[in-house]
């Protein structure tokens, strides 16, 4: 195997030592390297780091990447790397999914020496940063000459104060992904991208069977805020806004929070978000086992069907199509950029940011795409990719997956976690047979969140 070298006399490889698959090697064309590895600007401080460079060029090192179990499109960009830079050792430690956030915060505040990790939660992006667990990202990006245009509709998704302190990943809105067979057996029309949310609850509600182990719901929304209040953010609700204003009491939460609570406690078409805790229930094992006619899922389900298919765990057709948007509102969906970092005490910030920039360049991208998640970068080569290794999708149900449609996101800033932590505890109790009013959880949602703002150093 030839190795790849870069032109400023670099080489860089990855043998991952906690991945839970093997990968082999293959010949790669050369690419432009990052100047701030291994050139004689910096040199010194490579070697101190623990990365070395040999006169012909091969960089070798240690570095440590810390992911969730389940996230297959990151664990194919590692792969892809590996298979790139055979020379550097990459210890993965992947944590299970909803352990990840809680144990990375504790991990980096006790100053464990990873390197790089991903970020899973997005409402704790600025908190990590405030905190000083993150290194900003600009000086490298500059030295490394790393073109970041291409990522310009994600700025304010990346950047913290002026500055960048992650490289974007992958991107996606949320679908409706429904059950062809379900639908067929209820004799009711499949979706076709146009329903309301009255109508979306209606069709749950006929599509809604059995009990027991034998109920299968017509809708599963997953019980996060952010899910709960999708109809009143597609209105144009913000949750709380970058100047701290909270915008939760109106008639758009109102309306949002009824809909959700008839569906899980009126009609019984989902389970309330107090039995998926209970029950640690997953969108995807409820969908894949047919227990669930309808759910809105982001851009991971393409690879979830895609290795669920190959898997054979599949036993009905499936189709795909816009979520629900009531008349008069301009059609948007819910989408986040999911985005990695380089810890503030990274043993090898230099490898580390190789990394980055392979991830988010051309190579990392394909893998992503190749994966079955949407990349943040778009290209028609990387939608080929895509289309030529997802399978499962329709050319048609391709175009829906890359649209250019409006989006809106969860709260990003210093008062996110608090707004989630919050809402999650009061929209609970509201959620229930005979539990909180909607007036009391509103109001207290205000109240509690007003307090946490006003505790904030907002300077």
């Amino acid at each position: 195997m030839r190795r790849k070298k870069w032109t400023a006399g670099i080489m860089a490889g990855v043998m991952i030592a906690c991945v839970l698959v093997g990968c082999g090697q293959k010949e790669q064309e050369e690419i432009p390297p990052p100047a701030s590895v291994g050139t004689p600007e910096t040199e010194e401080k490579t070697e101190a780091s623990g990365t070395t460079v040999t006169d012909e060029g091969i960089i070798s090192g240690k570095l440590t990447i810390n992911l969730w179990d389940n996230e297959y499109a990151g664990q194919a960009a590692i792969e892809a790397f590996q298979k790139a830079y055979p020379d550097v050792e990459v210890t993965l430690n992947l944590t299970p999914f909803l352990d990840y956030q809680s144990k990375l915060f504790t991990s980096l505040a006790g100053g464990e020496t990873m390197d790089v990790f991903f970020m899973r939660e997005n409402e704790t992006y600025q908190t990590y940063i405030e905190k000083g667990l993150c290194m900003p990202l600009d000086d490298m990006i500059e030295n490394n000459q790393f073109d970041m245009s291409v990522y310009e509709n994600y700025a304010d998704q990346i950047k913290y104060k002026g500055k960048v302190y992650s490289m974007p990943y992958r991107t996606g809105g949320y679908h409706l992904y429904y059950n062809k067979d379900l639908f067929d057996a209820a004799g009711v029309p499949y979706p076709d991208g146009t329903y309301t949310w009255d109508e979306f609850r209606d069709v749950a509600r006929k599509l809604t069977s059995g009990d027991g182990a034998d109920k299968v719901h017509g809708l599963y929304m997953m019980g996060w805020p952010w899910m709960q209040l999708f109809q009143a953010m597609q209105e144009g609700v913000t949750i709380v806004d970058d100047d701290y204003n909270i915008d939760l009491d109106c008639d758009e939460v109102r309306r949002s929070l009824e809909w959700y609570y008839g569906t899980c406690v009126e009609d019984g078409s989902q389970i309330t978000p107090a039995e998926a805790t209970a029950t640690n229930a997953s969108i995807t094992p409820l969908f894949v086992a047919g227990k669930t006619a309808m759910i809105l899922a982001g851009d991971y389900m393409a690879g979830n069907l895609k290795n669920n298919m190959k898997d054979g765990n599949i036993a009905f057709e499936w189709g795909m199509t816009h979520v629900p948007c009531n008349e008069g509102v301009e059609y948007s969906t819910q989408s986040i950029v999911t985005k990695a970092c380089i810890n503030a005490k990274a043993q090898n910030p230099e490898l580390a940011f190789l990394f980055l920039s392979f991830l988010s360049g051309e190579e990392g991208q394909n893998a992503v795409a190749a994966a079955g998640s949407k990349p943040a970068l778009v290209t028609e080569e990387i939608k080929k990719t895509f289309k030529d290794n997802i399978e499962v999708y329709s050319d048609e149900q391709i175009d829906l997956y890359f649209e250019n449609v409006k989006v809106f996101t969860e709260p990003l800033n210093l008062a996110a976690p608090y707004a989630s932590t919050i809402l999650t505890e009061e929209f609970s109790l509201y959620m229930t047979q005979n539990g909180q009013d909607l007036e009391t959880t509103i109001n207290n949602c205000v109240t509690r969140l007003q307090e946490e703002i006003d505790q904030l150093d907002l300077d």
